[in-house]
């Protein structure tokens, strides 16, 4: 019997070996952030123009209360309304509003054709519905774009890393920082991975007086 446990602690240490190895991390300093390259949709048309997918989830914990919310979104290619190409796409939120999936249609900056809860929406009226959803759609993002990163100064960073994840199909490489005392926060994780000469915001975790924000990219394709 003591040889089997000899046997498995020395596999148990040659996997954990294998492993590290495989997912080295390194050190880094705020210097070696391409912080110009970052990307942060806040738009339908800055989602269409870098996106073929893109599903997310983020928690929100407000003084015990719990929301969580999963988005996904997927670029379905070009269509003509009314005599015009139109990029057409799909997001669904999924959970309690699911009921509220949206299929749009936009040309020129402007949604063309909308439909939600598999009805179509009144052109007049398109604009007002799509801009509900997607101030919610959004929400991680100007979340996000609260914390102004060309500010971010030594003191802010207790740590950088640096390793590979593979979200999707894509490997990236991503910079993990811890934070501190960062605008009205205690302290959190952002995460950010560096792909095609683009700084993609994949994730970030923030604490402040004893709420907890979460956001978590899932799965990614890049157009």
């Amino acid at each position: 019997m003591k040889k089997w446990k000899l046997k498995l602690s020395s596999l148990f240490i040659v996997l954990a070996l294998v492993f590290t190895l495989g997912n080295t991390v390194q050190a880094a300093t705020l210097d070696d952030l391409p912080l110009h390259l970052l990307e942060t949709p806040t738009e339908l048309s800055q989602l269409i123009s870098s996106f073929s997918k893109l599903e997310y989830s983020m928690t929100m914990d407000e003084a015990g209360t719990v929301e969580e919310h999963t988005i996904e979104y997927e670029f379905l290619g070009v269509e003509e309304v009314n005599n015009v190409q139109a990029d057409r796409g799909r997001i669904i939120p999924r959970g309690e509003m699911e009921e509220a999936a949206m299929n749009f249609w936009m040309a020129d900056g402007e949604i063309v054709k909308l439909e939600m809860g598999g009805q179509e929406i009144p052109a007049e009226m398109a604009g007002m519905f799509a801009n509900e959803m997607l101030d919610f759609v959004f929400l991680p993002f100007s979340f996000f774009n609260q914390a102004d990163m060309d500010e971010l100064e030594d003191e802010n960073v207790r740590n950088i890393e640096i390793y590979t994840e593979t979200i999707g199909d894509l490997e990236l490489e991503v910079y993990e920082i811890e934070l501190t005392n960062i605008d009205d926060f205690d302290s959190g994780f952002l995460r950010m991975a560096e792909y095609e000469g683009m700084l993609l915001l994949i994730g970030y975790d923030y604490y402040e007086n004893g709420n907890e924000y979460n956001f978590t990219v899932n799965n990614i394709e890049l157009r």
